[in-house]
C-alpha cells in the first residue's frame, strides 16, 4: 500500500475515535451546564453521563464477534455512516431525557466502530507502519476533543446551545458514506479465517489468549476510570478547586497535552519497549493526580501537575491501540478489542455515574487521591503478561 492510500485510510480508520473524543468532552459541557442551572437532578445527571458508556460497552462487546465471524466490510460500511440522522436529530431536542436516549444510541454505534476499525487499519497497512498508525487513531480520540472545545467556545459566541454539538457528528458520518462504500475486505481476516482454529467472540479469545485479554482488561480500567471523571467533570472539578466557573481554556491545554503525549509514539525516533511505557506512564500519572490534589492553592502547579498527567495518559493510551493488535490473532482481533473495550468502558460508566454522588460526599481532592492508587495499581499489570512480550 502506498504512502498517500496509507494516510486516507489512517483518515478513514480514524472517525470512530474522533468521535468517541469529541461526544465526551460535549458531554462534559453539558453537565456543567446542566449541573450550573439546577434544573436537573443527580440521578439525570449521573444516567446522562453513563449513557454514553454504556451505549460504547454494548456496540464494541457486540459487534467485534460480528467481524471476526462475518467480516469486517458489512460493519465498516454501515456503522458510522448510519450516525447522520441520529446526530441529525439532536438539533430537535434539548431536554435531558431525550439527550440521554441520544448520547446512548450514539455510543453504540460508535463503540460498535471502534474495534472494526482498528482491525482493519492494522491488517490493511504495511507491517513497518501498523503501530505509528495505531497511534494516529488515538491521536484522532483527541482531536475530536479538542476540537468539541474550541466549537463550545464558537458555538456559545453564536447563541446556540451546549446541546448543538451533538449535530457535528452527522457531518463526519456524511463524509463517510462514500470512502467507505468504496472499502474492501481484509486480505488478512479472510486468510486468518480459512486457516484458524474455528471460534469467534469472548469465548474464543479467553480460550486461546485468556492471560494477554486480562492484561489488556486491567491496565485499561485503571487507566479509564480517573480519567473518566476527569473528562465528563473536569469543568465541575476545576470550578470547585479554583472557584472560577470558566475552565474552558484549562480544560483545552489538558487535551491538548492528551493530544501531545500520543505524537512521540508516532515517530520512528521513539520506539521503547511497550511494557517500559505502560509502567512509566501509569507512574507520572498517579504522581500528576497527587500534585493536584494537592496543589489547589497554586493555580500553576495545578496546571503543571495536570499537563504532566495528561502527557503521560496521552502516551499511553496508544497502548491502547498497539497491544490487542500484538497479542491477539487476526481471526480474534476485532472479538478481543471489542470485549476489552466493552470492560473497560464498563468502569468508566460507573465512574461516570457514581461520581456526581461521590462529589456530593467527598472533595475533589479526595477523590484525585483515589484516582493517583488505581493509577499506581495500573503499573502491576504489566506482570500479567508473558514475559515474552514484556
Amino acid at each position: 500500500m502506498d504512502r498517500e492510500s496509507s494516510i486516507v485510510s489512517a483518515v478513514l480508520f480514524s472517525a470512530s475515535p474522533f468521535l468517541d473524543g469529541f461526544i465526551t468532552v460535549a458531554a462534559g459541557f453539558l453537565i456543567a451546564s446542566f449541573l450550573m442551572t439546577g434544573s436537573v437532578t443527580a440521578v439525570q445527571v449521573s444516567l446522562f453521563a453513563g449513557s454514553f458508556m454504556t451505549g460504547t460497552f454494548l456496540g464494541s462487546g457486540l459487534i467485534g464477534r460480528v467481524a471476526d465471524r462475518f467480516g469486517r466490510l458489512p460493519c465498516a460500511r454501515t456503522l458510522v455512516p448510519a450516525l447522520f440522522p441520529l446526530s441529525a436529530a439532536a438539533l430537535l431536542f434539548s431536554d435531558i431525557t431525550s439527550l440521554t436516549v441520544i448520547n446512548f444510541v450514539l455510543g453504540v454505534l460508535i463503540g460498535a466502530d471502534q474495534p472494526v476499525s482498528q482491525a482493519l487499519a492494522a491488517e490493511k497497512l504495511p507491517l513497518e507502519k501498523r503501530e505509528r498508525v495505531l497511534s494516529l487513531l488515538m491521536l484522532a480520540w483527541f482531536v475530536g476533543a479538542l476540537t468539541a472545545v474550541g466549537l463550545y467556545r464558537l458555538f456559545l459566541r453564536l447563541g446556540l446551545t451546549e446541546a448543538a454539538l451533538y449535530a457535528v457528528p452527522a457531518l463526519i458520518a456524511l463524509a463517510n458514506i462514500w470512502p467507505r462504500l468504496r472499502l474492501t475486505e481484509s486480505d488478512v481476516w479472510k486468510a486468518s479465517v480459512e486457516s484458524a482454529p474455528k471460534g469467534w467472540g469472548l469465548a474464543a479469545v479467553l480460550r486461546r489468549s485468556a492471560r494477554s485479554f486480562v492484561f489488556c482488561c486491567g491496565f485499561w480500567i485503571c487507566q479509564t476510570i480517573p480519567v473518566t471523571a476527569i473528562m465528563f467533570y473536569s469543568p465541575t472539578i476545576l470550578a470547585s478547586m479554583t472557584g472560577s466557573n470558566d475552565q474552558t481554556l484549562q480544560i483545552a491545554l489538558i487535551y491538548l497535552f492528551f493530544l501531545l503525549g500520543t505524537l512521540p509514539m508516532t515517530t520512528k525516533l521513539f520506539s521503547p519497549p511497550l511494557s517500559r511505557v505502560l509502567v512509566g506512564t501509569f507512574a507520572v500519572m498517579a504522581l500528576g493526580l497527587v500534585g493536584v490534589a494537592l496543589s489547589a492553592s497554586s493555580a500553576v502547579l495545578l496546571g503543571l501537575f495536570f499537563v504532566a498527567y495528561a502527557f503521560a495518559y496521552g502516551m499511553q493510551t496508544t497502548l491502547d491501540y498497539i497491544y490487542p493488535v500484538v497479542l491477539f490473532s487476526p481471526s480474534l482481533r476485532a472479538s478481543a478489542s471489542g470485549a476489552i473495550l466493552a470492560v473497560s468502558r464498563v468502569g468508566s460508566a460507573l465512574c461516570a455515574v457514581a461520581f456526581p454522588f461521590l462529589l456530593e460526599r467527598f472533595d475533589a481532592p479526595t477523590l484525585l487521591l483515589a484516582g493517583a492508587i488505581i493509577s499506581a495499581a495500573g503499573m502491576g499489570w504489566v506482570f500479567c503478561l508473558p514475559k515474552k512480550d514484556r
